[in-house]
């Protein structure tokens, strides 16, 4: 999690100060001030950019002001810094300085829990700045400030105070998004309406003209509609900006947004928040029974949940589509649920026959953990490999964050010359270093496989000769060196001002995996069940998926620890 005091110092962290000559004893006293800063002497830096502030105008002088006003900022002094800020912004209106000035107190007020004032900051800056960066930055934060943070009523206050056209488009599209969350559509379809008539030459117009289209698609109960249950509103504190539900809800998005530029069919989204509670579910589901347009549902993420919304929703006809839950016999108990995830169990029967059909090994060993997740890992791999036709030579098991594995390495290394490779499907990546370590403190050299755990594991600098032979299986693989994905990137950023990360794909993927399926037809709930079960390969960025009839995704990704990198080496999909 990111701390407000943290996103501060993101904030302030890098100013371009003009060049000028190194003779001048301003620049030099600067430099000084600058050199205190850093060294964290902040009340002997203070003394210095108040005296250079206080100078005739010189070409320190805006950043010795922005620099004092910083100060003051750090020491919780808010009104001498408001004096250094407003002397910037009233007699020098045109500094390169402005923008960071107002992101400063954006950053303090936000520290300070003192939201509105931190929303003030960001629509003065969204007013007057030239730089598409800091418009974009802005725009992002004060969203999610909204998102989390800010009332109707509080939002009003501002619309009334914040009168530029510029601030009050932006304040009423701020306050649309938070009644779509909160399903106040009734009050979202007004705000996004005075976009719409009001403010044609907005920057705001088009995207609120979209959620329109969607609202009205749902008021009038024809066309496509998808639904999405996800936590993504959080009214705590403390809460992190980078939630993995809010990543995979952008995600969706993107995917939906792709599709309607691209299709004369169009799909319009539902997002309902389930606040990590069963009773918002069931409101949820009462809410998309009356709904028949609606073709299927995305989510919920969280283990919990998604049992909680399986009971919940378990007469319902609507298919519903986890991005991310492995949990096994699911799909088994609920007969319109889908996991776009492999189970546990499939994780070990994909291994086993990548194993003996790919790597052609036949007699195999099992290093496993005791907790749940590692052992039915362990057990569907050992009974698949088995039925194959290969033979577990040995199989031991130890405690996770155990250190001393000698009674189980040496059992292994009894067997070596019938064994042709050990799986190893860990419970914690701390586990890693420690096998490592003691299969090389025995002399053992052999072809190493495991589970996703190990890519963020550590020690395998340690242990280059085994790490080397190591070969994994993965939910997700991004290949930052792929044009394709840069360019996905690239656009993702600039429509969202977000990095694609694993939990935006988990969504992305999930998404269009579901919309293939509308591009040439419009399908009822029953023909789109159908439709997803057929077998039919989406190749994804993240993680290709193909759901047979036990409606779980029978693909993984098989990646190899080679001299200091992982590597793709395939995208296989289990046999039946």
């Amino acid at each position: 999690m990111v701390s407000k005091s943290l996103l501060f110092l993101l904030f302030t962290a890098v100013i371009i100060f003009p060049q000028s000559s190194p003779d001048n004893n301003i620049n030099t006293e600067f430099q000084i001030g600058v050199n205190l800063f850093q060294s964290y002497q902040n009340d002997e830096a203070l003394q210095v950019f108040s005296r250079i502030a206080d100078e005739e105008f010189n070409k320190r002088t805006t950043a010795a002001l922005l620099f004092e006003g910083k100060i003051n900022l750090l020491k919780s002094s808010e009104q001498e810094a408001l004096k250094s800020f407003d002397k910037l912004f009233l007699e020098y209106p045109l500094s390169i300085y402005i923008d960071e000035a107002h992101m400063c107190l954006t950053g303090y007020y936000l520290d300070k829990a003192m939201y509105g004032k931190s929303l003030t900051q960001l629509c003065l800056l969204l007013l007057n700045t030239k730089s598409f960066q800091y418009d974009s930055l802005a725009r992002t934060l004060g969203e999610k400030i909204t998102l989390l943070h800010m009332d109707n009523e509080s939002l009003d206050t501002l619309l009334s105070n914040l009168t530029f056209p510029k601030d009050h488009t932006y304040l009423l599209w701020l306050k649309g998004k938070l009644n779509l969350l909160k399903n106040n559509r009734g009050i979202a379809k007004e705000c996004f309406s005075e976009i719409v008539s009001d403010y044609p030459g907005s920057f705001e117009k088009p995207y609120a003209e979209a959620l329109l289209a969607n609202l009205n698609l749902a008021d009038e109960n024809t066309g496509n509609l998808m639904g999405v249950m996800l936590p993504v509103f959080n009214d705590h504190r403390d809460s992190s900006f980078t939630d993995p539900s809010v990543q995979i809800l952008e995600g969706i998005k993107f995917a939906v947004s792709e599709f309607n530029n691209s299709s004369d069919r169009k799909i319009g989204l539902l997002i309902r928040d389930t606040e990590r509670k069963q009773d918002q579910i069931k409101k949820i589901k009462e809410e998309f029974d009356k709904i028949h347009s609606i073709k299927a549902i995305i989510g919920p993420v969280y283990s919990d949940e998604v049992k909680a919304a399986l009971e919940i929703f378990k007469n319902s006809n609507i298919p519903i589509i986890s991005p991310t839950a492995t949990e096994n016999d699911l799909t088994s108990s609920y007969s319109n649920f889908y996991q776009a995830n492999p189970s546990f169990i499939l994780r070990g029967r994909i291994m086993a026959q990548y194993i003996y059909f790919v790597e052609n090994k036949k007699r195999m060993a099992i290093l496993s953990a005791d907790e749940e997740n590692s052992s039915s890992i362990a057990a569907a791999f050992k009974d698949e490999f088995k039925k194959l036709g290969g033979k577990i030579i040995v199989e031991v098991s130890y405690s996770s964050k155990s250190y001393d594995l000698n009674s189980q390495i040496s059992k292994i290394k009894s067997k070596i010359k019938e064994i042709e490779g050990l799986y190893v499907p860990l419970t914690d990546k701390a586990d890693a270093p420690v096998i490592l370590s003691q299969l090389e403190q025995h002399e053992i050299n052999i072809n190493l496989y495991g589970n996703q755990e190990w890519l963020s594991a550590k020690g395998f600098e340690s242990s280059s000769t085994l790490s080397n032979q190591l070969i994994l299986t993965s939910d997700y693989f991004l290949d930052y060196d792929d044009f394709n994905f840069q360019e996905f990137n690239k656009s993702f950023h600039q429509k969202t001002g977000m990095d694609a990360t694993r939990n935006v794909l988990y969504g992305y993927d999930a998404a269009k995996f579901v919309l293939e399926y509308f591009k040439d037809k419009d399908p009822d709930r029953n023909t789109l069940s159908v439709e997803m079960e057929s077998g039919k390969i989406y190749k994804g960025y993240h993680n290709n998926i193909i759901l047979g009839s036990q409606r779980v995704n029978k693909f993984l990704n098989i990646i190899r620890y080679k001299d200091g990198k992982f590597q793709l080496v395939d995208k296989f999909s289990i046999g039946e």
